[in-house]
């Protein structure tokens, strides 16, 4: 290579320039091996290095421009030209991704667009702060805390791109295990869901988990879900005022089976809040669950919807019962002296109370 490099040189009348090049030493190796520049460009970045407080260095790989920046580095340390040397490098490189490290290295570092390249064993809880896009590239992050992700900050915006999440967590008394959080008392958060997966594989988390939550006193959140599959007690569980949820040809499923609340849903939306709800092209499933569990001042638009839940669905004053699960909540409303006078309740499929239910309970 060298006297490739030479012969070149002296056909376009640069030999002057060999000479330049076997003079300009640099330093020396422990072993004795000088260190300078091979080619006119390296010599050119050496000046440089020398001349200016700060040289940028840019070219392919393996042309030296580490390698003579560190010889320039120590030769100036030795010579007392400076007093330290700082190694730096980007926090995370695209498609480095591989671990929970280096995952909550770059949502803490700032980086703006993730690239998941492999699955992902996580033993606590996903911490997201800043604007993000994560792209999944169908790997599955496993969960063991109670949150695989929890948003919190505001006035940001989040995309996760075809990312499975699996929480493996056991949920213990009223404690929820959740997929994506967003944390309480936050404001103005765009979070995009595209083609992600979310499933709770412990048996306990059944009825108390929620694959998409946003948490309590936060306001004006804009929660968007396109395609995927996700599942929980409540599996759109929303809290806070004035927010804007778009479920979009998604298959969600209710996985409540009423140990511990009467039913429950595939959206659920907190009473008075001005929410407003989009659905379109979404499969709901569930045996002890209703579609839309949407309280008064929350608005519904939906469109080609496949719902083959069977609970208790609520709209306005009139109450539909498709289980005993939800009988069984009518009965407990009207025992506890609830008035439900103006309100109409509709049987919506046969109950079985011989086999399902201890009718005295119901008196």
């Amino acid at each position: 290579q060298n006297v490739r490099y030479i012969i070149k040189l002296v056909t376009e009348g640069k030999e002057t320039k060999i000479n330049e090049l076997a003079g300009d030493v640099i330093c020396i190796t422990a072993k004795g091996k000088p260190i300078k520049a091979k080619t006119v460009g390296q010599q050119n970045y050496i000046r440089a290095i020398q001349k200016n407080t700060i040289t940028l260095g840019v070219g392919p790989a393996g042309t030296g421009k580490t390698y003579l920046a560190m010889a320039m580095a120590i030769t100036a340390f030795k010579a007392n030209k400076v007093s330290r040397i700082i190694l730096t490098r980007p926090a995370i490189e695209a498609g480095e991704i591989k671990d929970l490290a280096t995952l909550n290295a770059a949502l803490a570092t700032g980086v703006k667009t993730i690239e998941i390249a492999a699955d992902i064993e996580a033993d606590e809880v996903v911490l997201i702060n800043r604007s993000v896009v994560i792209n999944g590239n169908n790997k599955t992050l496993t969960s063991t805390a109670r949150r695989a992700f929890n948003v919190m900050a505001s006035e940001i915006e989040i995309i996760i791109n075809d990312l499975n999440i699996d929480v493996a967590t056991e949920r213990v008394g009223t404690n929820d295990v959740r997929g994506i959080s967003i944390f309480t008392d936050l404001h103005n958060i765009a979070l995009t869901l595209n083609n992600c997966t979310v499933d709770f594989t412990h048996d306990s988390a059944n009825d108390w988990a929620y694959a998409v939550n946003v948490s309590g006193n936060g306001t004006s959140h804009n929660v968007t879900v396109n395609g995927g599959r996700f599942e929980g007690a409540n599996v759109v569980n929303v809290h806070g005022a004035n927010n804007v949820i778009t479920i979009k040809n998604a298959e969600l499923n209710c996985t409540y089976s009423n140990n511990d609340m009467y039913y429950g849903a595939c959206i659920w939306v907190l009473q008075k809040q001005n929410s407003s709800v989009y659905a379109e092209g979404n499969t709901f499933n569930g045996d002890n669950a209703i579609a839309f569990n949407l309280g008064t001042g929350t608005t519904l638009e939906e469109k080609d919807n496949t719902d083959n839940t069977k609970g208790l669905s609520v709209n306005g004053d009139k109450y539909t019962i498709y289980s005993i699960n939800g009988l069984k909540w009518l009965a407990e409303q009207v025992n506890g002296g609830n008035d439900f006078k103006g309100k109409t309740v509709v049987l919506g499929e046969s109950i079985n109370l011989i086999e399902d239910y201890d009718t005295g309970n119901l008196c």
